[in-house]
């Protein structure tokens, strides 16, 4: 394909303005309140481009979230100058429902325009930065994609008859995969675990895997991915601990043929560690230990996903990842933004992501399990997640291996029971 030589400059393309359309919609629903409900289907606080029209619009949604009456005094004793300027002042008073939806359809479309513009703005300023790579590229593209989006995500209402036809298909490709010898579910390598989970971890899910420092959580992460990939899924890791070289020592380890010791002083035989390799070399498995920010790591994962490369990721781990400015102050929001942003990418990519986070202190304290309580900043996390798996050292010395077993501790399961413990060596 022949690329075309393209001279111009921004002036040739103007910045879509939606004043006019803001103006009319605050106008509308004002007019007719119950339109509200419909609009905030298609439009957000990031749809507006003033202050004083985001004014305006939280302080209606704020009133109809209430079940106040959203009416033209209430809406001027709390709105002030705000509400004449934009609203009365305009002179668009006295449209229907009907057509308040229609304009926020309008001001849907035309506010993704406005972010593409911006969004083409930045893509551009990244391309004259000859320190930019192409994965840089693709990922800042991935993120922007979703800036275009905004607030407001695809609306997708979906009629129960749909659903149930979607059930139905995978019930016949859950059997399908069975007859070959395959798996629907993410294989866990523990059958146990997989007895408890239906099989395996499923699209769409968020996993949390909790440990104290040094129980095991990374090991028995390999351990999971490394089951994932025999199953024929793809697998992403994505380390912000431990780099790409240490996490394969820990799959080497793994297969029993090498020693910590023997690996780490070059002290090994080369047939063992050819046979090790062997065993390791033909997994479809990849590793990242350059990505830290929720952002980045939401655009390579997507990219990976609709690549084919990428069907279940594995984050190591939450305490680690980096967040946005506006989030540093409160921890609490931090880690809600970071697993919500995670679960909101497992169900639109329907694959299951495994994140790993530490417990707090006090878990180590004092004769007993972990509980959900043990997590850092528990609230998101367990709001979000849809199975937590707790992990704590066996107090006994198993008489085999000489080492400590690592007991599983399922403490919330959407799909089967909880609080169950299963043993692993």
């Amino acid at each position: 394909m022949q690329t075309k030589n393209i001279t111009t400059t921004i002036k040739e393309f103007p910045l879509p303005n939606t004043s006019d359309l803001e103006r009319q919609l605050l106008a509308d629903i004002v007019s007719s309140p119950d339109a509200i409900g419909e609009v905030m289907r298609f439009v957000a606080e990031d749809s507006f481009t003033s202050e004083e029209r985001k004014t305006v619009w939280r302080a209606a949604l704020g009133m109809f979230n209430r079940g106040e009456v959203v009416d033209m005094t209430t809406m001027l004793n709390v709105c002030g100058d705000a509400f004449v300027t934009e609203c009365i002042a305009s002179g668009k008073i006295g449209e229907t429902e009907r057509m308040a939806v229609q304009h926020a359809i309008h001001l849907r479309h035309a506010a993704s325009r406005r972010r593409a513009y911006f969004a083409a703005v930045e893509m551009l300023q990244a391309t004259m930065q000859p320190e930019k790579t192409t994965e840089e590229l693709c990922t800042i593209a991935e993120g922007l994609g979703r800036k275009v989006q905004g607030e407001i995500a695809v609306v997708s209402e979906v009629p129960l008859k749909e659903l149930l036809r979607q059930v139905k298909e995978d019930i016949i490709e859950q059997r399908k995969l069975k007859a070959e010898g395959k798996s629907f579910r993410v294989p866990t390598g523990f059958p146990a675990l997989d007895w408890n989970t239906y099989g395996g971890w499923l699209g769409g899910q968020l996993i949390v895997l909790a440990a104290r420092p040094s129980v095991g959580k990374t090991a028995l992460m390999m351990m999971f991915a490394r089951a994932a990939a025999r199953g024929g899924f793809p697998v992403g890791i994505f380390s912000l601990e431990m780099t790409g070289k240490e996490l394969t020592h820990r799959m080497l380890f793994s297969t029993g043929k090498i020693s910590p010791v023997d690996l780490c002083t070059a002290n090994v035989s080369m047939e063992r560690l050819d046979a090790s390799i062997h065993q390791l070399e033909n997994l479809d498995l990849t590793v990242n230990d350059v990505s830290r920010n929720i952002d980045e790591i939401v655009s390579r994962v997507s990219i990976a996903t609709r690549a084919g490369k990428c069907r279940v990721a594995f984050i190591d781990y939450l305490g680690l990842m980096q967040i946005a400015t506006s989030y540093r102050e409160n921890m609490s929001q931090a880690i809600g933004k970071i697993t919500g942003e995670l679960k909101a990418l497992a169900k639109r990519l329907n694959i299951p992501i495994i994140l790993l986070c530490q417990m707090n202190r006090d878990a180590a304290k004092g004769d007993r399990s972990p509980e959900l309580y043990d997590l850092r900043d528990s609230g998101s996390i367990e709001q979000d997640a849809d199975i937590v798996l707790m992990l704590e050292n066996d107090p006994a010395i198993n008489p085999e291996t000489g080492l400590k077993d690592i007991n599983i501790w399922i403490r919330k399961n959407r799909q089967y029971k909880r609080d169950i413990c299963i043993r692993v060596s």
